[in-house]
């Protein structure tokens, strides 16, 4: 390599101080032939692959495997149109038979394969990295099934989690980070595997049914399967012996997914010529003077602004510029556009702004409490906690996180305890800019939780030694000024995403006083049928109780009303039928408690009902003698409604309904 591309466009090359020759050997190759094993994978992973072999009874003749590897390449599914012919073709050049490559190479190929996944990992659990169904953790999760899948075909006695400690060990004197994070992969790795039964248990049920439904399996089909559901034509084949695999089947899905075209972003021309917007917001300017550089179509472009645009998640400032509303502040490359509403500028006028500074300090507490609940998030879950997403307004904020799992009432309770201690200890919230590369060195790539940062100096945000970002959002001097943070809930709103809701400051406290609204009211609606202690965590128990009804806490009152009323109905119907129903909601220590017995009793009332009132129409309907299947069916959907409204219902009433419907369709 003698230049390096410079610019946009790529019509500038700048030569390089040292010229090098690029061979692609890579070190680990060097290392493969300065050991002469037969495969890279005998040195590269020390005691491992020796072990694989060892447990699993795997050996191969070294001069069939010496022959093998030669072409081995050729059997790659990206590339390969027809891969039973190129099977063929292999075993005949090695002189086997395809049952012989078969049974003796690829248990090898599918050791080191399991061997390698593991070590992936385990490296990218270490860093972070979480199996899940969207980016580079759907990559993890397509090479942990694939590991796990070779397990099984091949009957290996082993679990993946014992070969990642093996490599642990192997690679601790260089990576000693990899150990402390087992326990962590370990959890991940349960929760993982316990997806993939239950997936191949429904892969399972859903080719039978095609099978038996007589589906064509054409090419299209199993496209449709594979981009869908993840079904391979491999296990199709299975329970459709007779199935041809389309010899170009993976090469197409390759073509289909790097057909993608990237876009390139454009600063409009309106903008053009202007020089960048002299940034006033990171200091406590809330009233500033500006000159007016640009008029646009309800937009004013200043010299200088102490409006913060919407960037980083965070929301823009509001206020007034001349008296005349702000109402939305956005960038455009390095220029700072003012959305106004009524207002008349004219380029080259000096202008008054004025930042509406309450709007401001709420959206400061919020963004400075994003980063001391990302860092209490990786201190309670584990170091694989990443920022995967945020949003700061003024009324609440939201931080997105990758989580192999849902989040407990617990942990959210822990995650909020935590905050709250680095609130009271008044750690000092420092902004420093500094060099990209210095950045990086002295504090990691843990930087960039909010995404890569395309600049050669970063602003970092730094919370004493609890948190480290860079962040280019408006925040607090000092944890204390966030005033207390209030966890509202906690979402799974995907495969490893987890949303945690919060608000911090004032509108903590009026989330607390809401709560406690409603906490009042709910318990008030369990007045008549049972006494619920007070409780000293209201907060938590609205939240519990929303939960376990699955509604939003604003609505439990009257949601827990609802329940009651149907919860006594359905305890007078089962009277009418000779059962008196029991209940333990008089034992309820808490709101939450009494919510679960509650919803519980409400499911068994209207469960034993049914059942009883089931009996009765089966019994009417065995005495009525329908003349076929289809009326006795219209009778007993109708007579079952109008017992479990009415168990006092009369059967005529119910007959009447039913020639009405007769009558009915016989009309249409």
């Amino acid at each position: 390599m003698q230049f390096q591309c410079e610019g946009n466009h790529g019509n500038h090359f700048r030569e390089l101080d040292m010229k090098v020759i690029d061979v692609g050997w890579g070190h680990e190759r060097l290392v493969w032939f300065s050991n002469g094993t037969p495969a890279s994978y005998d040195s590269l992973f020390g005691p491992v692959t020796k072990k694989l072999k060892k447990k699993f009874g795997v050996s191969v003749d070294r001069d069939i495997f010496d022959k093998y590897s030669r072409i081995a390449g050729s059997l790659d599914l990206g590339e390969v149109k027809d891969i039973a012919t190129a099977k063929k073709r292999v075993a005949d050049y090695v002189g086997i038979s395809e049952e012989q490559l078969h049974s003796e190479i690829e248990p090898l190929q599918a050791l080191y394969a399991i061997a390698d996944h593991s070590r992936t990992l385990l490296f990218a659990i270490t860093d972070g990295g979480i199996p899940s169904n969207v980016g580079g953790g759907y990559n993890l999760r397509v090479i942990l099934r694939r590991a796990l899948s070779f397990i099984d075909e091949f009957e290996f006695d082993v679990d993946i989690m014992d070969i990642a400690r093996w490599h642990a060990d192997y690679l601790s004197p260089m990576f000693p980070e990899l150990k402390t994070e087992l326990d962590t992969m370990e959890r991940i790795m349960e929760v993982e595997k316990k997806k993939f039964r239950d997936t191949r248990e429904k892969i399972k049920r859903t080719i039978r049914t095609l099978v038996e439904k007589g589906s064509r399996f054409d090419e299209k089909t199993l496209l449709q399967l594979y981009e869908s559901q993840g079904i391979t034509p491999e296990e199709v084949k299975k329970f459709n012996p007779g199935l041809r695999i389309p010899p170009s089947f993976y090469q197409k899905i390759t073509e289909s997914h790097s057909s993608a075209t990237p876009e390139i972003e454009k600063i409009g021309k309106r903008l053009t010529g202007l020089p960048p917007t002299e940034k006033l917001y990171y200091s406590p300017v809330f009233e500033f003077k500006a000159r007016v550089l640009a008029v646009l179509e309800n937009g004013v472009v200043l010299d200088k602004t102490a409006f913060y645009p919407t960037s980083g998640g965070q929301e823009h400032d509001t206020g007034e510029l001349n008296g005349a509303k702000v109402v939305d502040v956005f960038k455009e490359g390095e220029v700072i556009i003012h959305t106004v509403v009524d207002g008349k500028f004219s380029v080259g006028q000096e202008v008054v702004g004025v930042v509406d500074r309450k709007r401001r300090e709420r959206l400061s507490r919020h963004h400075s409490a994003v980063h001391l609940v990302n860092g209490a998030s990786r201190a309670v879950l584990g170091n694989h906690v990443w920022q995967a997403g945020s949003e700061v307004r003024e009324e609440k904020a939201r931080l997105d996180i990758t989580h192999y799992s849902g989040i407990s009432q617990e942990e959210l309770n822990r995650i909020e305890d935590l905050v709250n201690e680095k609130i009271q200890e008044g750690i000092p919230i420092e902004k420093i800019v500094m060099e990209r590369g210095e950045a990086e060195q002295k504090y990691g790539f843990r930087l960039y939780q909010g995404g890569a940062i395309p600049q050669t100096h970063l602003r970092i945000l730094k919370i004493g030694d609890f948190d480290v970002e860079a962040c280019g959002g408006t925040h607090c001097d000092n944890t204390r000024e966030i005033g207390r943070v209030k966890m509202l809930k906690a979402t799974k709103i995907q495969d490893g995403v987890v949303r945690l809701e919060f608000v911090a400051g004032e509108m903590a406290e009026k989330a607390e006083k809401e709560k406690g609204t409603l906490y009042k009211l709910a318990r008030e609606s369990f007045a008549e049928i049972c006494n619920i202690p007070m409780s000293n965590s209201p907060g938590d128990d609205v939240a519990s109780a929303a939960k376990i009804l699955s509604v939003s806490p604003a609505i439990l009152p009257q949601t827990i009303s609802r329940f009651i009323s149907e919860w006594k109905a359905f305890g007078t119907k089962l009277e009418s039928l000779g059962e008196k129903p029991k209940s333990s909601l008089h034992t309820s220590r808490s709101l939450a408690e009494a919510t679960r017995l509650l919803f519980n009793e409400w499911k068994q009332r209207q469960k034993l009902l049914k059942a009883l009132v089931s009996k009765t129409v089966a019994s009417e309907a065995d005495s009525l003698n329908f003349p076929d299947a289809r009326t006795r069916g219209i009778f007993f959907g109708v007579r079952l409604k109008d017992l479990m409204d009415d168990p006092s219902c009369p059967l005529e009433k119910t007959m009447e309904k039913i020639q009405k419907i007769g009558k009915e369709k016989q009309k249409t």
